[in-house]
């Protein structure tokens, strides 16, 4: 099924889906469906074996194709299908990645390793919230955390990536003493001190006895970053770590606690329940990934991979994940100017880099754009105007020195989240009005109350 997004907006997609035949027996093997769609309508429909692109469609298998596995290819023939079928979009846009009930692990395959050298202009991957990210015409703040020592992704994001961002704000949460030193002269980049072993090493919650609350912050790491931006927040998080495997899930594997105190498993792997947590309270509306390169063994990045995916239907920004090596720092460099710099700039084409953004972003920066299907975006856009606060109102308590903005920025990203689920990904929003309108009035409410409070709050300043 093509997906909300892709009737919102004049797309050239490649589909992927995982094929299902009544017919087939339990002994089949797994296929997988392409199909090529332009705006005009699709061009290309081959279905492939999971034996032909060579790797096996479980999530460990995956894992383990990547990590030492022979090079990822296409069916012979394929590419010369890709360029044909392709060949009446538009060459100067992107071609966006889309992954369609069912696809089960699919989105952990490297599709641009396998796809990019053969398009010539950027692919990108269609995330699974149809709301927009906020606009921002500041510079961005940068919360990094790094906590494996010695990882060389740390230190060319500080010497490579942040010299070519003006004005961004960099904070660094890492147990790297030689950190302070990889900060280029004259940027805004604070290296924070680690904390004290009590200040975030508190019984861990689960092990005390205590219930669960989800809005707690299991991961010292976590709690280190929300304690030190406070009241403060930041619109990024860039995370360098390795990740493991669960049976259908990645997890972050944190490691040690800041403090150096070692972690019980429970703790030191971070689920995307708890990271979103971490990252609403940060008020961070954006997450950037980095693979480590701190385990030996070189596994783990199919867990990175369909962590990172399932993150692009909890946030309304971008995610982007990065598989550094040497010399390649620059590709990230062209991926932060393109998402977050005030001056426009083209995506960027790399088969190591993973965007997952909306094409909204990219229609913004584009000069003489597409509207694309303009009720239905129109739809999408109005939801959102609906039941979160004014944009303008908030850039303002942002700058107001007498605004603990971090609570209007966490209530920002719950009000995004609770729309983007009202407005799903694959259903035209109008479908069900009579439905939502209870609660869009809900959020409009909520989002009213917020406005009323920063309000308040500016007038009692002066």
């Amino acid at each position: 099924m093509v997906g909300l997004l892709n009737q919102a907006y004049p797309l050239t997609t490649i589909g992927v889906s995982l094929h299902l035949d009544p017919d087939d027996g339990p002994s089949a093997p797994p296929r997988i469906d392409v199909e090529v769609d332009l705006p005009e309508g699709v061009t290309l429909q081959r279905t492939i074996s999971a034996e032909e692109l060579g790797i096996p469609l479980t999530l460990a298998g995956i894992d383990e194709a990547l990590s030492s596995g022979p090079p990822l290819r296409l069916p012979s023939g394929m590419h010369e299908q890709l360029r044909e079928a392709l060949e009446l979009s538009p060459s100067a846009e992107p071609v966006w990645l889309e992954f369609q009930r069912p696809f089960g692990h699919l989105p952990a395959v490297p599709w641009e390793r396998l796809l990019q050298p053969d398009l010539g202009r950027p692919l990108l991957r269609l995330p699974f919230s149809a709301i927009p990210a906020p606009p921002s015409a500041d510079p961005v703040r940068i919360a990094v955390c790094s906590p494996w020592p010695g990882t060389a992704p740390l230190r060319e994001f500080l010497q490579v990536v942040v010299p070519r961002l003006p004005g961004v704000q960099v904070d660094v949460f890492c147990r790297d003493p030689s950190a302070v030193s990889w900060a280029p002269p004259g940027a805004q980049v604070t290296v924070h001190e680690l904390p004290e072993e009590e200040d975030v090493d508190p019984e861990p919650v689960g092990l005390s006895g205590r219930p669960v609350d989800e809005a707690e912050l299991e991961s010292p790491w976590l709690r280190w970053m929300a304690q030190t931006i406070a009241p403060d927040s930041v619109d990024v998080v860039h995370l360098v770590c390795p990740a493991r495997l669960s049976q259908n899930f990645g997890l972050l594997d944190f490691g040690a606690s800041p403090s150096g105190v070692d972690s019980p498993r429970a703790i030191r792997l971070v689920s995307t329940g708890q990271l979103l947590a971490g990252l609403t309270r940060l008020g961070a509306w954006s997450l950037s990934l980095a693979m480590a390169d701190v385990r030996s063994s070189g596994r783990g990045e199919a867990g990175l991979r369909i962590f990172g995916h399932r993150m692009t239907g909890l946030l309304s920004g971008p995610v982007t994940l990065h598989l550094p090596s040497a010399a390649h720092a620059e590709e990230l460099v062209a991926a932060y100017r393109f998402l977050y710099d005030p001056v426009p700039a083209p995506p960027p084409i790399s088969p190591r880099l993973t965007i997952a953004c909306h094409p909204g972003l990219v229609r913004a920066r584009a000069v003489g754009a597409p509207a694309g299907s303009p009720g239905l975006a129109r739809a999408i856009e109005a939801t959102l105007d609906d039941c979160t606060p004014d944009p303008h109102l908030l850039r303002q308590a942002r700058h107001d020195p007498a605004e603990a903005y971090a609570w209007v920025a966490s209530s920002q990203r719950l009000l995004e989240r609770w729309t983007s689920g009202l407005v799903g990904t694959e259903t035209d929003p109008d479908a069900s009005r009579t439905e939502r309108d209870g609660v869009t009035s809900a959020l409009r409410f909520i989002s009213s109350v917020i406005e009323d409070a920063v309000r308040d709050n500016k007038g009692a300043s002066r």
